[in-house]
């Protein structure tokens, strides 16, 4: 469970592939999942993936995060690899749809990232005919005078 100023979120399940053993005891002393995996597993993690989705709180949801059932929220699965390939975290998050903000950043000139971003545009226009969608996954409307790609 994830919480600022006491109020949560988000509710997160990570999976972890192992064995780490004395994880729970390394990770609270260290406070972070990457570092530890890093300094105590000598697991480097080179690439992340995180797939974001809208959908509705469940009664189970939003008794978690104390939200109403069928509130929008954003579901997030991440696999992140080692270098090997492996996939060594598979993480699910639910995140509440009135408190979250996501912000994306690349480096610009990266070959692998520009074709990665073209990739994730085409399978947004393969699954919704590039129309944008609002915080339900439902096409959004265009209105007058606004433009819509």
């Amino acid at each position: 469970m994830r919480c600022a100023s006491g109020e949560p979120f988000a509710h997160e399940i990570a999976y972890l592939a192992g064995p780490l053993p004395r994880l729970r005891a390394e990770l609270e002393q260290r406070g972070s999942l990457y570092l530890t995996l890093r300094e105590v597993y000598g697991i480097e993690l080179v690439s992340v993936e995180d797939v974001v989705e809208t959908a509705l709180a469940d009664p189970v949801e939003a008794s978690l995060l104390g939200v109403d059932t069928g509130l929008p929220i954003l579901l997030v699965h991440r696999t992140a690899r080692a270098g090997s390939g492996r996939p060594v975290e598979w993480t699910r998050s639910v995140f509440r749809g009135d408190r979250f903000r996501f912000v994306a950043r690349r480096r610009l000139g990266d070959q692998q990232a520009a074709d990665e971003q073209v990739s994730a545009e085409q399978e947004v226009a393969e699954r919704h005919d590039g129309a944008p969608l609002d915080v339900t996954g439902r096409r959004a409307r265009a209105r007058s005078g606004t433009a819509v790609r």
